[in-house]
């Protein structure tokens, strides 16, 4: 029987075949190509051989499932728990929102942090700077007499809130004023010529106004060199100390015949005679320490402070009396008769007094004046706040207590 040609319907009937080969191990489950064709090797964990499974061309659906097995070993290798991952879109975070109370709060500390001033006072006295409204809350700083400080709007009754550092702060408004305050006068000095009045120290600050000789003009604790400050119309100016005395030089009979001068040359005019007072016999000075008709004067007081009382009796007739001598008190200076008592009923009167004995302190011999509540003294100058001692004759408001030389470490 001869070889009979296979019709075309017989191909179709036969069925593919694959080939088996061996093959060299690559890796696992690696893809290799084996004579132009695409295949995929699959090796046993215990054995040398694999077959090769190849097909002249893989359909497109196959292609993809490989491709997504791989794509799935990938996942689970990357993956910690070794699970695929998972893109997740990100999980917003929770915000909690802050209660009314707290946003109050919040509100209330940035304003109090940065307040914003709406204009300025004026301490008048040394002033304490409190954190919170209130006499109860803590003490930041003190403000000084005269200094300048911003406030701004909100008050809490009396109290007044203020920038310090921009910082809040509070202070008593009964402390505060629009105007800057004078300064605190200390006693008075006498003009012994005309001079001028400057607006600072200096000879090349401004001139105010001028002194006529023998006017009287309030002094400050502040000086400058030369430079004495000095309050007129309850405001701080300078006047060159070498043209002020403690006494009226106007009451020298010796200088009644001297001419004025102009008061432009070196800050004053031509000085006419000494102004300095006459002690010998109390007539012709500022003070004078001629025996008087008041006979209250202690026996046991010294020298000293006897003139101190001729003093006072000759300068204020309306004095009451006088005591605090040895026959009255056994104690401290009163006891060694370095000190008087100058009895009073009048406060002007008092206030008076009390700043004439100041002015004259270095002619009388005199280291301490009480009067008030307050005491001044030599070594240190200007008036100071004494402790409430309860009566009104302990609080010296009655009468003004003058301590001389050497009776001052008594007490």
């Amino acid at each position: 029987m001869g070889d009979t040609p296979l019709s075309r319907s017989h191909h179709k009937h036969i069925k593919r075949r694959f080939v088996t080969r061996r093959a060299v191990p690559i890796a696992a489950g690696a893809a290799v190509v084996v004579g132009g064709t695409s295949a995929v090797a699959f090796w046993p964990e215990d054995t040398s051989e694999s077959t090769v499974a190849s097909t002249q061309t893989p359909d497109v659906s196959e292609r993809q499932d490989r491709a997504q097995e791989g794509t799935d070993r990938s996942a689970r290798k990357s993956s910690p728990t070794g699970e695929p991952s998972r893109s997740a879109s990100p999980t917003p975070t929770e915000t909690k929102s802050a209660s009314p109370a707290q946003e109050r709060s919040a509100a209330a500390q940035q304003a109090s942090s940065e307040p914003e001033p709406v204009g300025h006072r004026y301490a008048t006295t040394g002033l304490n700077v409190r954190t919170e409204p209130g006499e109860n809350s803590d003490v930041s700083t003190v403000l000084e007499r005269g200094d300048k400080v911003a406030i701004s709007e909100s008050t809490e009754g009396e109290w007044q809130e203020i920038v310090v550092d921009d910082k809040a702060r509070w202070v008593s408004s009964e402390y505060l004023s629009e105007a800057q305050p004078p300064p605190e006068t200390v006693g008075h000095r006498y003009a012994t010529t005309e001079v001028n009045v400057r607006t600072e120290p200096g000879e090349s600050s401004d001139v105010s106004t001028m002194l006529d000789r023998g006017e009287k003009v309030a002094i400050s604790e502040s000086t400058e060199g030369e430079w004495q400050e000095v309050v007129l119309d309850d405001k701080a100016r300078w006047v060159s100390s070498e043209y002020l005395a403690q006494s009226d030089p106007s009451s020298d009979s010796g200088d009644s015949g001297d001419s004025e001068g102009s008061g432009d040359s070196g800050d004053s005019g031509s000085s006419g005679g000494s102004g300095d007072a006459d002690d010998s016999g109390g007539s012709g000075g500022g003070v004078s320490t001629e025996e008087c008709g008041d006979s209250s004067a202690d026996s046991g007081m010294s020298e000293a402070t006897v003139q101190v009382h001729n003093a006072l009796c000759n300068e204020f007739p309306e004095i009451d009396s006088f005591g605090g001598g040895p026959s009255d008190r056994s104690d401290g200076a009163h006891g060694a008769g370095l000190a008087i008592d100058a009895m009073i009923s009048d406060s002007a009167l008092g206030d008076e007094v009390a700043e004439w004995v100041v002015d004259n302190h270095e002619e009388l011999g005199v280291s301490q004046v009480i009067w008030s509540q307050q005491i001044w003294t030599a070594d240190r100058g200007g008036w100071r706040g004494m402790e409430d001692r309860g009566s009104d004759t302990a609080n010296h408001y009655d009468h003004v207590h003058v301590t001389v030389d050497g009776g001052e470490d008594m007490y």
